[in-house]
């Protein structure tokens, strides 16, 4: 059946490329199919950490933290209907959908792209 492949796994081939690449563009190719490869099976996804928190609102679950803080690795949940508003993740990242759908809709900021402000109150 395969080599096994948990969140631990996919942890450190996550930390080989970000020691790796310090372009953002290669770090995510280089992390893109070791994501690809975890979601063949999930393994250590528990069922908790594909619920919503309490009320049904979208919420993350924190599945790893790389102990230098370089990166984490979490499993959002959306229930249907709701949205992450208008938001600057002021890094890079890869996302793999497990199920459902995601709709992104990209913004060109007026004040041009190092302005982070937008969204924010």
């Amino acid at each position: 059946m395969g080599e096994n492949y948990d969140i631990g796994a996919l942890a450190g081939d996550v930390a080989q490329a970000v020691r790796s690449y310090a372009d953002d563009r290669d770090r995510v190719e280089a992390i893109r199919p070791h994501l690809a490869r975890w979601m063949e099976r999930q393994e250590g996804l528990l069922p908790a950490h594909r619920l919503p928190c309490d009320g049904n609102r979208a919420c993350g679950h924190l599945l790893h933290t790389a102990e230098d803080g370089a990166f984490f690795i979490i499993s959002v949940v959306f229930p249907p209907g709701t949205s992450s508003g208008v938001h600057y993740h002021g890094a890079w990242g890869v996302i793999g959908v497990l199920e459902g759908e995601d709709e992104e809709t990209k913004y060109l900021r007026a004040e041009g792209p190092s302005f982070v402000g937008a969204g924010q109150e």
